[in-house]
């Protein structure tokens, strides 16, 4: 039986001979990497909408029925602006500071397939277009699949608990020492189905000596900064509106609104977007991202945590050169 397993798996093909189309694009507040959140509702008042491909269906609209039952809705997309050449095995997120893990223990866009997952709440649907908040999503960016998020399923803790769940928790069996004993005796099948547990045991014990941070995985080793805006800045802010007038028009949002701006910002800057080559090793301590249609300049202070909002100004295509 072990054999024929090992050889069913063997005859999977390794690449899918299926393409894939997008099925819309994204029309994002986000219109370059820096400042655009590294995972969604991170930033609650970040908006877009999804305008589905017309040539997809004869009438997009139909593939939407019922869609607006649901408060959240989980968006595939495909990473369009991946500049990687490789795929590496191992990466270091940026909450990680440094620290590598494997690339499937996180959320990093460099992937052997660069897919994207985001779950982002559904504001509205009409005309063919979802209209989304809290989102992580460039401008542009292909979406590859929408599926509603439903609580009962998507939530471990809506999941039913096995009936001997109090059993298992209590059982001696399930010490540490019993689980490493466990664990190391796990086989594995060389090419010639020779039983190898001395190489298992190895990766288990280097993985050990380089353990990763008991918190990593609730993303708290990178602690969030403080917020400040200067005098000037929140003076700049009052210039954006929501509708165009005469000589006014730079300053016109397109999906915020001027009382959500600062509350944009602080959450944007507070998870500190920079990455991990920024944070250690540049001097220039200034930062400069967009959202919407404001280009913000900012300044890390190292010393006290602090990032520091010094000018906010409409934000043009010509600027995209001086964004690091």
């Amino acid at each position: 039986m072990d054999n024929m397993a090992n050889s069913c798996s063997s005859a999977q093909p390794t690449r899918l001979d299926q393409c894939l189309q997008a099925i819309g694009f994204m029309e994002s507040v986000f219109n370059k990497k820096n400042g655009t959140p590294r995972q969604s509702a991170i930033c609650p008042q970040s908006k877009g909408c999804i305008d589905l491909n017309k040539c997809l269906f004869n009438n997009p609209m139909h593939s939407l029925i019922g869609i607006q039952d649901f408060t959240h809705i989980w968006v595939l997309y495909y990473f369009h602006m991946n500049t990687n050449k490789r795929c590496p095995s191992k990466v270091r997120p940026p909450r990680l500071n440094g620290q590598s893990c494997g690339v499937f223990a996180s959320r990093s866009p460099h992937r052997p397939n660069p897919i994207g997952l985001s779950l982002v709440k559904l504001e509205d649907v009409r005309d063919g277009k979802l209209y989304v908040s809290g989102i992580d999503l460039l401008d542009g960016t292909p979406i590859l699949d929408i599926k509603p998020y439903i609580k009962q399923y998507d939530s471990p803790d809506c999941l039913p608990m096995p009936a001997n769940i109090d059993r298992c928790l209590t059982s001696s069996e399930t010490s540490s020492d019993s689980i490493s004993g466990d664990l190391e005796s796990l086989v594995v099948l060389n090419n010639d189905n020779e039983v190898t547990t001395q190489r298992v045991s190895n990766e288990l014990q280097q993985f050990d000596n380089n353990s990763l941070p008991n918190d990593w995985i609730d993303g708290s080793v990178v602690s969030e900064v403080s917020v400040e805006f200067t005098e000037k800045s929140l003076k700049q802010l009052q210039n954006f509106h929501t509708r165009v007038e005469k000589n006014l028009c730079d300053y016109c949002l397109k999906y915020l609104k001027p009382i959500e701006l600062r509350d944009a910002i602080t959450n944007l800057l507070r998870a500190d977007p920079r990455s991990v080559y920024r944070r250690n090793k540049c001097v220039d301590r200034l930062y400069y991202f967009t959202i919407d249609s404001i280009h913000i300049t900012s300044w890390f202070d190292i010393e006290t945590n602090v990032v520091e909002v010094i000018k906010v100004k409409p934000f043009m295509t010509k600027q995209l050169s001086n964004v690091d």
